[in-house]
């Protein structure tokens, strides 16, 4: 007889699968969502009520070219398709405006805003969070995140390839390897800035490998770099016709697809050997003379000696065996904690690897060949970007000086300037430390290093390259924020937490901030209005007055704060001090970020404002389509217009608008109602255009940058420390002045002035355009028959 016994229930239950883990909506979550919901908001807002930059006017038009069936290839001049491609897909789903043109740098504007969430586990919650709202007030991100450049795009995936990395090294999902193998690829196909990205990037992660295989390693750099430098020094370079060295590359223009109408391939091909190997330089080159990439002989002197290092590398980090066989590799990694890099990098093999290849390949050569129509961008896609790039570091395209990105960043960014840099050196040093503590870097412990490693470079790089603009300083913008939050987050924690005199903590950070909002105040309402204004330092006088708030929080701290030694009491007085200015600079980010954006979007009294379309053209095309569906009831006015470039984007939908290149051909027929030129146009044109009404209107205006914060050059005879000397020093511009009498009064609040207030210390400069229009539809441009006539 078989006896059957049963399982008792709790027995049986214990033998089921475990239920999933409920999905719970945190605090946390719903944090992060509001913060994207105000984030999406502030990108959108306003997006078609300022006129487009010059460059906007190219990154809205080609894609509307791909949009209606024009087509598209890969162009250097213009980086990388994705830009392209994507506005196309939004011109498609909603239609071309210049609302829709910038409606994907609004999306990825917002994304990057919480893009640190990803990152929580390793940066901190807090942390995290904190990143998350400055890049939401962030004057530079905001800006830049409504504006249709590269830059949003190619920083949003710089991020997500960091996440890819850390999350790679904390879990060995393969998911985050693809996901960094995406982004990568997308950066790549986005901007040239990724070459840049990629030296930061591998330069760390070089370093850490050296670090754990084999420090001795790093002799080797030694004469490496002592080789490169002496044959730069040594070796000859083509010399121009103006007996200096001519330019690494020169003729970059013969890299340009659009030049090149039917044999892209045999004809790239030879372009690109003649920029290499030698060509005669073009008059326009500003050198004449025999030039070539590889005639500049450090050139392969210096790639020979790296593929001679890389090789020396890997053969000493895989391929050398010690006496039981291993390698220095498979030691190192045998050695290391498993939650460290080397054995997340070990895993790095086989199907996956392929797969992160594949994924790389196909994205790139999708993008680049505009989807295999275009084959040549396989070559042009690397090639052609590396080298026409390459020779514009040495056209430095605006001429800005190397503390370009210091001025800007302590005009819109101080509270990364404070917290930034100084979190960086401690990144720096607190990765050290964890690589001599615990002998390794974990996901959590290698990122601090990592941000700190990527903002102190960025900035390193991006003040050597030839072409600085505005817009670039968001690559320096994001990595500052992540180390920034990162490093208040540890040390406000230290300076703030376990004291048991909460209240007075409150009050003291209370009180600063509003006598801080209160000095700001007072002295922009009564000292700028009395005699005090030129004869006082609004500043100086704002920082006495804060200065005596902070001296009364540190005695205020001491008296009643119960703490057991006056030590802690410092402590926690300098932290509650440095809670209290950086809130008060949170608060300018915060007036700065709408300034910038809402109020002078289009007016260059912003330094980031750079070279803008005036609002009067924005105006002019307003009227303009109310005066052509008066008229034709559509868009269907005749209208000429000249060879500049903003035109083909606000004219591209009227369909008798036609271009010439510089001068008509002759005096316009009946059909011809309105004629637009550029200013450097107009002489040639006017005597045919008599039967027209003028209007004169600013068209392009810039930011008076030489009188600001360019610094004036130094005679032969003058040191470098006469900048500091008032009697001596030159003053051209307010940062001359500065240096050379920083207790000036007059020089201070112009200071004050322009950082409150965007009062530039000298005129905004302006290129004109008119509008020629016949008399009887001249009043639709609130114009009389005679006006300028």
């Amino acid at each position: 007889m078989t006896t059957i016994i049963e399982s008792p229930p709790e027995k049986v239950a214990c033998q089921q699968e475990p239920p999933a883990p409920r999905r719970v909506v945190t605090v946390e979550h719903l944090i992060y969502l509001s913060i994207l919901v105000v984030a999406l908001i502030l990108h959108l807002w306003g997006q078609g009520s300022r006129a487009l930059h010059h460059d906007e006017t190219h990154h809205a038009y080609f894609p509307w070219l791909l949009y209606t069936g024009k087509g598209y290839v890969h162009d250097p001049l213009l980086h990388g398709p994705f830009l392209y491609f994507i506005n196309a897909f939004f011109y498609l789903l909603l239609g071309d405006s210049d609302f829709t043109s910038r409606l994907s740098a609004a999306l990825f504007g917002t994304a990057l805003t919480v893009l640190p969430w990803l990152l929580r586990r390793e940066l901190g919650r807090l942390a995290a969070l904190l990143a998350s709202i400055y890049l939401l007030i962030s004057p530079v991100a905001l800006y830049v995140g409504r504006f249709i450049r590269h830059d949003i795009f190619a920083v949003t995936f710089e991020v997500l390839c960091v996440v890819g990395l850390v999350r790679y090294v904390a879990t060995r999902r393969p998911a985050y390897l693809y996901l960094f193998s995406a982004s990568f690829a997308l950066m790549v196909t986005t901007m040239e800035t990724s070459y840049l990205f990629a030296l930061i990037l591998g330069s760390f992660l070089l370093g850490l490998v050296i670090w754990h295989v084999d420090r001795r390693l790093v002799l080797l750099f030694l004469p490496y770099l002592l080789l490169i430098g002496a044959a730069k020094a040594l070796l000859p370079a083509p010399i121009g016709s103006d007996g200096k060295p001519m330019p690494l590359v020169t003729d970059t223009d013969a890299l340009l697809i659009r030049n090149r109408p039917d044999d892209y391939w045999l004809g790239y091909l030879a372009d690109l050997g003649r920029v290499l190997f030698g060509h005669q330089t073009r008059q326009t080159t500003g050198q004449e003379g025999y030039n070539g990439l590889f005639l500049h002989y450090w050139v392969p002197v210096a790639i020979g000696l790296t593929v001679l290092l890389a090789a020396l590398l890997i053969w000493l980090i895989f391929f050398k065996r010690d006496e039981e066989g291993r390698s220095a590799w498979r030691r190192a990694v045998d050695n290391a904690a498993p939650e460290t890099l080397l054995p997340a990098l070990d895993t790095l093999r086989g199907r996956r690897v392929l797969i992160a290849l594949a994924i790389f390949f196909t994205i790139y050569a999708t993008l680049f060949t505009s989807f295999f129509f275009n084959t040549v961008g396989l070559l042009s896609g690397v090639s052609g970007s590396f080298l026409y790039w390459l020779g514009q570091h040495d056209v430095r395209r605006g001429g800005q000086p190397g503390h370009y990105y210091v001025v800007l960043l302590s005009i819109y960014e101080p509270l990364l300037v404070v917290w930034g840099f100084g979190g960086a050196l401690l990144g720096m040093w607190y990765g050290l430390r964890r690589l001599l503590h615990d002998g390794g870097l974990s996901a959590r412990t290698m990122l601090p290093p990592l941000l700190a490693w990527w903002s102190l470079s960025a900035l390193a790089v991006y003040s050597w390259a030839g072409e600085k603009m505005p817009w670039l300083t968001l690559h320096l913008v994001v990595p500052l924020t992540l180390t920034a939050a990162w490093a208040a987050t540890r040390i406000l924690r230290r300076l703030l937490v376990g004291g048991e005199s909460r209240r007075v903590l409150l009050f003291y950070v209370g009180a600063s901030i509003a006598l801080g909002v209160f000095s700001t105040i007072w002295m922009n309402t009564i000292v700028q209005s009395s005699a005090l204004a030129d004869s006082s330092p609004r500043f100086l006088l704002f920082a006495a007055v804060l200065g005596l708030l902070l001296i009364l929080g540190y005695l205020l701290w001491l008296i009643f704060a119960e703490q057991r030694a006056a030590r802690a009491a410092l402590a926690r007085a300098a932290g509650a001090t440095l809670l209290a200015i950086s809130l008060l600079l949170g608060a300018y980010a915060v007036r700065s970020a709408w300034r910038l954006a809402y109020i002078n979007g289009d007016v260059p009294v912003e330094m980031m404002v750079y070279v803008q379309t005036t609002p009067d053209v924005a105006r002019v095309m307003r009227q303009l389509r109310e005066v052509s569906i008066r008229q034709t009831g559509g868009l269907d006015i005749g209208i000429r217009y000249d060879n500049e470039t903003i035109w083909k984007w606000y004219l591209r939908n009227y369909r008798h608008a036609q271009t010439f290149s510089g001068t008509l051909p002759g005096r316009p027929d009946d059909s011809v109602q309105i004629v637009f030129l550029y200013d450097a146009n107009m002489s040639a044109n006017e005597p045919l255009l008599t039967d027209f009404v003028k209007l004169r209107l600013p068209m392009r205006w810039w930011f008076p940058e030489s009188e600001t914060y360019r610094l004036s050059t130094l005679k032969q005879d003058q040191s470098w420390l006469t900048r500091f000397d008032d009697q001596h020093c030159p003053k051209t511009s307010l940062l001359d002045r500065l240096l050379c009498s920083p207790t000036n009064a007059q020089t201070i609040n112009q200071v004050w002035s322009y950082l409150l207030f965007r009062q530039p210390p000298a005129p905004l400069g302006s290129v004109d355009f008119a509008i020629y229009v016949r008399p009887e539809i001249a009043d639709g441009f609130m114009l009389s028959p005679v006006s300028e006539k």
